[in-house]
C-alpha cells in the first residue's frame, strides 16, 4: 500500500507490517525494497515478483490495485509523523494501575531526558523524542484493553516474551499507529504476582525497528509500582537514591533476594532505554559491556544522575550506535518534511586476518544524497565490533576491527549496515574468508 513520498507499506490482519521504499516506477511495474529484510518486490496489476539477498526475482503472488476506499479496515493507516504513541495495555482480567498516565509520563519524560542528554554531550541538537500530546501539552498515553486474559499474552505458566510482543502488536489499533510507520512504547498489564528468579514472573522488555519511520518497544508494567515508579520528576529522583531491600524480589542487575529499591528502579527506566534503543534500530554493543546502554549500562543509571559532569562511569550509547541515532527520524532535527527514501547501496567484503583477533572489512558505499555512519555486527557475539562516520556520497574503506577478547566463537558471518543522512538504512550479511594458514 503507498504512503506517499516513496513510502509504502505490507500489513497483514494479524497485524504484521513491514515497510518499504520505492526505488523504480516504470510504466505498468513498482518496485519497492525492504532494507531491513533485504527483500525487494516488482508490483503490476495481477501479478507479483520476490527478490530476497540478492537472488534473481521469481513470480510471487496475484493480486490488484484497489482505492484506498476499498481498503479492509486493517490496513488503513495512520500518516507517518515521526511522533512517538504511548500505549497502557490492560488484559480483560486486570485492572489498570492507579495513575497510570501520570507514571509513564514521569517515566517516559526521563527516559527522553537521557537521549537529550546524549546528544547535548556530544554536540550535537537536543530536540529529544516528538510524542502525541493532548489539549494541556501532555503526553498523551492511550489506554488499550485487551481481548484476552493475561495468560493469553504471557503464556503462563510457560512465559515466553516474544509471544508477548506478537500478540501486543496484532491488538494495536490501526487508529493510533502501525509498528512499521510509526515508533509506539507499550507497557504491558501482563506479569503475575508469585515467586520468581528475578524480578516477576511473565516480565518482558524487547524492542526493535521495523523501518526508518517505525518500530516498537515493550516493557512489563511492574515497572508502574508505586515502589518504583513516581508522578513526577522529583520524588522519582528520591526513589533513584533509596536503598530499601525489597523483601522477597531480586532485581535482574543485582543479582541478589531482597535487592535494593533502586536496582529495580535502574533496571526497569535503564530497560526502557535500552528497548527504544532497538525500536531505533541499535543493536547490542557489549564491548564495554557497564558503560554502554546496549549493553548492561543501563543497570547503572544512577551514576548519571549523582555525578553532574559526565566522566569515565557515566553510561552512555557507544559512538557506533550514536552515530545511527544522530541521523534517526526521530531524533534529528533535519529530519522535517518530505524525506529522501532512497536508501545507501554497497558491497563489501569480510576475512580474518592471519595473526588471528581482527577481521578486515572493505566496502564501497553510495547514496544519492549523503553517507552518514557505518557499523559491523557480528551475530557470534551479539554485538557490534566497529563503526565509524562517513562523509559525501560515496565512499571506500578498509578496515581492521578488533575482536572482542576471550572470545573463541568461530566468525563466520559479519553483518554490515550503512545509514545515510536522511535515516535511510542498508544492512547485509557479509561472509568472512578464513585467515590464510601458510
Amino acid at each position: 500500500m503507498p504512503l506517499g513520498a516513496g513510502r509504502w507499506t505490507e500489513v497483514s490482519e494479524q497485524g504484521q507490517s513491514f515497510s518499504f521504499q520505492e526505488t523504480k516506477q516504470l510504466e505498468d511495474i513498482v518496485e519497492i525494497f525492504d532494507p531491513g529484510r533485504n527483500i525487494r518486490i516488482r508490483l503490476a496489476a495481477g501479478r507479483s515478483e520476490l527478490s530476497v539477498d540478492g537472488r534473481p526475482f521469481a513470480r510471487w503472488v496475484a493480486g490488484s490495485w484497489l482505492p484506498v476506499s476499498r481498503l479492509p479496515e486493517f490496513a488503513r493507516l495512520e500518516p507517518i509523523d515521526h511522533v512517538v504513541r504511548l500505549i497502557y495495555f490492560v488484559p480483560t482480567d486486570r485492572e489498570p494501575t492507579a495513575n497510570y498516565r501520570q507514571k509513564i509520563r514521569c517515566l517516559m519524560d526521563f527516559v527522553n531526558s537521557f537521549y537529550r542528554q546524549e546528544f547535548k554531550r556530544r554536540g550535537w541538537p537536543d530536540r529529544g523524542l516528538q510524542f502525541q500530546r493532548d489539549g494541556q501539552g501532555e503526553f498523551v498515553v492511550h489506554f488499550l484493553r485487551g481481548k484476552h486474559n493475561a495468560a493469553h499474552y504471557s503464556g503462563s505458566p510457560q512465559y515466553d516474551v516474544y509471544k508477548q510482543i506478537d500478540e501486543f502488536a496484532k491488538e494495536i489499533p490501526r487508529s493510533i499507529g502501525s509498528p512499521g510507520n510509526h515508533l509506539i512504547v507499550g507497557f504491558l498489564e501482563t506479569y503475575d504476582a508469585g515467586p520468581h528468579a528475578f524480578e516477576w514472573p511473565g516480565g518482558v522488555a524487547l524492542g526493535g525497528q521495523r523501518s526508518p519511520d517505525g518500530g516498537l518497544a515493550v516493557f512489563s508494567s511492574w515497572i508502574l509500582r508505586d515502589e518504583f515508579c513516581a508522578t513526577d520528576a522529583q520524588a522519582q529522583l528520591k526513589l533513584f537514591q533509596d536503598e530499601t531491600p525489597m523483601q522477597g524480589r531480586t532485581a535482574l542487575g543485582h543479582g541478589r533476594p531482597n535487592s535494593p529499591r533502586f536496582e529495580f528502579i535502574e533496571d526497569g527506566f535503564g530497560a526502557v532505554i535500552h528497548e527504544v534503543g532497538h525500536a531505533l534500530g541499535l543493536p547490542h554493543d557489549i564491548r564495554e559491556d557497564s558503560l554502554y546502554i546496549m549493553a548492561n549500562g543501563f543497570r547503572q543509571l544512577r551514576v548519571n544522575l549523582t555525578e553532574p559532569r559526565f566522566g569515565d562511569r557515566h553510561v552512555r550509547f557507544s559512538d557506533a550506535n550514536a552515530n545511527f541515532l544522530r541521523v534517526s527520524r526521530h531524533l534529528s532535527v533535519q529530519q522535517e518534511g518530505e524525506l529522501d527514501q532512497q536508501p545507501p547501496e554497497f558491497q563489501a567484503t569480510a576475512k580474518q586476518l592471519a595473526q588471528g583477533g581482527a577481521i578486515e572489512v572493505s566496502f564501497q558505499a553510495t547514496d544519492n544524497a549523503a553517507l552518514a555512519c557505518w557499523q559491523c555486527y557480528v551475530p557470534a557475539y551479539g554485538s557490534i565490533i566497529g563503526g565509524d562516520v562517513l562523509n559525501g556520497a560515496s565512499a571506500t574503506q578498509t578496515v581492521q576491527i578488533p575482536l572482542l577478547k576471550n572470545r573463541d566463537e568461530p566468525i563466520t558471518t559479519v553483518q554490515l549496515r550503512v545509514g545515510d543522512a536522511a535515516g535511510n538504512y542498508f544492512q547485509t550479511a557479509v561472509d568472512v574468508q578464513a585467515a590464510d594458514k601458510r
